[in-house]
């Protein structure tokens, strides 16, 4: 076995200088088991999932390059903290041994010196935390649903250096925490003693009907582990500072958590030393004050979804909206999609909050626990099962809940729960990977309760919080290009909770400086215009079969008609690939869908660029509608060389070989219809909607089969005309006269007027804007 690099330990008592590296070895072997600090075997746990070995793990802190800052964890002695620090250099069975020989030299095995813990069994804080906790019936009216929410459109648009890639599950990350509670309890031994009598042990909750009932018993009956944190951390006596309270869904309404541990400013914080008001101060200043999340399944949902919960360890499949990898590829569409609410400028929209860095406390102990992670001990039937079993899509749907929570409170410690059963969880940001403990048993009568876990929990998660608090205080007074990256992300769409109540001036000032993503509309239309070809995809495996197509299809393969691939292209070959992203529910009518053009690059790492703007699809399924499309295509080409300019740009008609009777003509979008317009809207812009009919009438064209949703009005205020299948000329007076009462009829406006000094009075040429036809 490979020793770690010698150092000395800080002294506590004499016992504890006389250790060597050699005896540490040697006492691995040779002391019972029963003198270590209690392992995860002692929990009554659901093992169906595989381990990692520390022999394959890298250390958490050569993955990041975070610098740990020494802060007050809001205990008071020092000596535990510099001893983790020592002992972190040492090897698992080295820190193990180390664990149990400070633990005798407390005990007075190793000397006559008395710690804290030579009388722990019948210390009142060791009682505490040795009574299991209560268990939560169902009433008998219990509402039967097993189904957990599906993902949110904010879930599916976050930002991508903001959603979870991996789940690894730690055996020992419930005996880590214990330790951790085990430390802060020796750091607070003189203030133990004198702190009063513990409180009193819940009584038995009532039963429950559904998942709100559980919400609210659970936080009843909880309420000793807050005070007890509490205590451990302000030394206030037993008095209420932490709270558990459901969040308000008016502030608060992306990834709404059931739970939120944190301090209420009108109760706990008055109790507070005015340091400890500082820290509070400084948690609020960049809204980190909400410690602890905790997502709830009811007593009925949480056994179909728990069971599945360890299964996904290993890469996770993150729901995306209307992102692909590869062409072929199934995707899937937010609610947010209908009506395109989801997009800005053309692209997906990004959500998201600006992210703190991660703390030295949680990768010291992720670091912890991974080291101390062993091969579980499991059957081999056991294994098999997990490995040929996928997870059910409720558990993924609630793994993805808990992390959204995470990222939107920028907090690092979630528990999943059913009031009898718990999974803690932990956020590595850096990593972007959720560190999962087994199941707990919160009713077992085990060595390392859930009172003690929750405890643990809300200490880690408050120390944490004020670490990465003054991280970013520190980055206040460096250039914005300083701040670290995650701080410095870029989204569309803050939580509404963070954007009406995060005002901190580093925020402000990493706003301030963050530029608006590139426009790569020339690049993109420009390879539009000349490719040969292009995929359509489909987000939803109906759509294909509702347009005429293979049922189950996710992408048609289009081809530009008259384009040929074995012609000597003049135009360089794209480096990338263009798609078309379709919605069926974007339709405008029967035949006129909205597509966004995009732009894959041939590095799949990056974001896919849009065009800004939506286009038209013009869609026929047989042959005469097809033949007449056709026969509008090339109008739209006549119409543009003879200088008709209130006509919108066409980029190609294309085919799909699968299908012979479809017709694909792809169009600028020219705006809104005058059906949508306001009377006092056409009134003002009349002249701008009569100009386009002069610039079809000035080269002797009728339109012919004027609709007043083919008149159409974009935001820079020009006016163009589409579906021109029925363009004719000559035009005659007659025609000319008619088509002008028709316009008159679109925009509604009914003056009587003479076609001569109608059209002399008015604007010739190109669409109109609204500018040039009032000037």
């Amino acid at each position: 076995m490979s020793k770690g690099k010698a150092r000395q330990a800080p002294t506590r008592s004499s016992a504890r200088l006389q250790t060597s590296n050699k005896s540490l070895d040697e006492s691995a072997h040779s002391l019972p088991e029963e003198g270590t600090r209690l392992n995860s075997s002692t929990i009554p746990v659901d093992n169906g999932h595989s381990g990692l070995s520390s022999g394959t793990s890298p250390s958490v802190s050569e993955l990041h390059s975070t610098a740990r800052t020494d802060i007050p964890q809001g205990r008071e002695g020092s000596a535990s903290r510099t001893r983790r620090n020592t002992t972190a250099t040492l090897s698992p069975v080295q820190r193990k041994s180390m664990k149990r020989s400070h633990k005798q030299a407390n005990s007075g095995q190793t000397s006559g010196t008395k710690g804290v813990f030579a009388s722990a069994a019948s210390s009142p804080i060791h009682k505490f935390f040795q009574q299991p906790s209560k268990e939560f019936r169902k009433n008998i009216k219990h509402v039967p649903s097993t189904k957990t929410r599906p993902f949110h459109p904010f879930d599916q648009h976050l930002h991508p250096d903001l959603r979870l890639n991996e789940v690894v599950v730690l055996d020992t990350l419930p005996t880590i925490l214990s330790q951790y509670c085990d430390d802060i309890i020796e750091e607070n031994a003189d203030y133990l003693r004198t702190a009063g009598p513990l409180p009193d042990a819940p009584s038995q909750p009532n039963a429950v009907r559904n998942e709100e009932a559980l919400v609210n018993e659970y936080i009843k009956s909880n309420q000793a582990c807050l005070q007890v944190a509490s205590g451990l951390l302000f030394k206030k006596g037993w008095e209420d500072i932490f709270n558990m309270t459901k969040p308000n869904k008016v502030e608060r309404q992306e990834g709404i958590a059931d739970v939120l541990i944190s301090i209420d400013p009108e109760t706990g914080g008055k109790h507070l030393t005015a340091k400890h008001r500082s820290d509070l101060k400084l948690l609020r200043k960049y809204l980190l004050d909400v410690f602890v999340t905790l997502e709830f399944k009811s007593l009925v949902a949480a056994p179909h979804i728990f069971e599945d919960l360890l299964r996904l360890e290993g890469k996770f499949p993150w729901s995306t909206c209307q992102e692909r990898t590869d062409d072929n590829e199934k995707s899937t569409t937010c609610r947010a999609s209908a009506g395109n609410a989801h997009r800005v400028n053309g692209r997906l929209q990004t959500t998201g909050r600006p992210t703190s860095p991660d703390s030295s406390i949680i990768l010291q102990l992720i670091e912890d626990a991974r080291s101390q992670e062993r091969p579980p001990k499991r059957l081999k039937a056991d294994l098999d099962n997990l490995s040929k079993t996928a997870a059910k899509q409720d558990s993924v749907y609630a793994c993805q809940q808990i992390w959204t929570q995470l990222v939107v409170e920028d907090a690092s410690v979630a528990i999943f729960s059913s009031g009898n059963e718990e999974f803690v969880a932990i956020r590595d940001r850096g990593k972007q990977t959720l560190y999962l403990s087994p199941m707990i048993k919160c009713t077992s009568n085990s060595s390392i309760t859930h009172s003690k876990i929750l405890v643990a929990c809300i200490l880690l998660g408050f120390n944490d919080a004020l670490e990465r608090a003054r991280q970013l205080e520190a980055m206040s007074t460096v250039p914005g290009s300083e701040v670290s990256p995650g701080y410095r992300i870029n989204v569309d769409r803050l939580p509404f909770y963070v954007k009406k109540n995060l005002t901190a001036e580093l925020f402000n000032k990493v706003r301030s400086e963050q530029t608006h993503p590139q426009n790569y509309d020339q690049v993109i239309i420009s390879l539009f215009e000349n490719c040969s070809d292009i995929q359509i995809r489909f987000h939803d495996s109906s759509i294909s079969e509702r347009l005429g197509g293979p049922p189950g299809a996710t992408t048609w393969h289009l081809q530009k008609r008259g384009s040929h691939r074995d012609a000597v292209d003049l135009e360089p070959e794209p480096s990338g690939r263009l798609f078309l992203d379709f919605n069926y529910e974007s339709q405008l009518d029967k035949k006129v869908f909205v597509v966004y053009l995009g732009l894959v690059e041939e590095e799949p790492r990056n974001a896919p660029k849009y065009y800004s703007k939506p286009l038209f699809m013009k869609l026929t399924r047989n042959a005469p509608l097809s033949k007449m499309l056709e026969v509008e295509h090339d109008n739209y080409a006549d119409l543009r060389a003879k200088g008709v300019r209130a006509i919108v740009q066409v980029y190609g008609l294309f085919e799909n070989p699968d299908l012979p009777n479809h017709r694909f003509l792809i169009l600028e979008s020219g705006g809104k219809p005058v059906t949508l317009e306001t009377t006092a809207h056409c009134k003002r812009f009349k002249g701008s909607y009569l100009a386009a009919l002069n610039s079809f009438h000035d080269v002797d064209i009728s339109i012919g089969n004027i609709m007043n949703d083919h008149i159409v009005m974009n935001k820079e205020r020009d006016v163009f005309v589409v579906s021109l299948a029925h363009v004719s000329q000559p035009a005659t007076s007659s025609v000319k006269r008619d088509e002008v009462k028709a316009f008159h009829n679109a925009i509604r406006a009914f003056p009587s007027f003479d076609i001569t000094t109608t059209k002399e009075a008015l604007p010739t040429g190109n669409a109109v804007s609204s500018s040039e036809s009032e000037g």
